[in-house]
């Protein structure tokens, strides 16, 4: 019997979740018969269980990176395309950047550049 309560625990929420915070106010107010008050709270309950039903779905049609977090991929595309540059820059054709150190120079102001945000 001991196994079954067990098991029966570790399927409710953790203590602290809104929904053991609404099983214990839905218990008091059943105690009291007040039968309008839990069926208010429950519809609210299923609102808002039905909104991350619809987030839920919405996620797994489209979980790309532009669509949740649009600022994120610009910046991710951003700092990309520094790198890219940075990365296909040969210092030996550039007069400017006649040594490796001048290219190490140039290379970390770039990199600071898009490292900062609104670059």
């Amino acid at each position: 019997m001991q196994y079954m309560v067990d098991e029966f625990e570790k399927s409710l929420p953790p203590m602290g979740h809104p929904l053991r915070k609404l099983g214990v106010r839905l218990t008091e107010l059943l105690d009291e018969d007040q039968w309008a008050e839990c069926e208010r709270l429950l519809l609210e309950g299923w609102e808002h269980d039905a909104a991350d039903r619809a987030t839920g779905a919405r996620w797994r049609a489209n979980s790309s990176l532009e669509e949740w977090f649009p600022y994120t991929h610009e910046e991710l595309a951003r700092l990309r395309e520094t790198l890219q540059g940075i990365a296909d820059a040969d210092w030996r054709r550039w007069e400017e950047l006649a040594t490796p150190d001048e290219f190490v120079r140039w290379a970390k102001s770039r990199a600071a550049h898009a490292l900062r945000p609104n670059a």
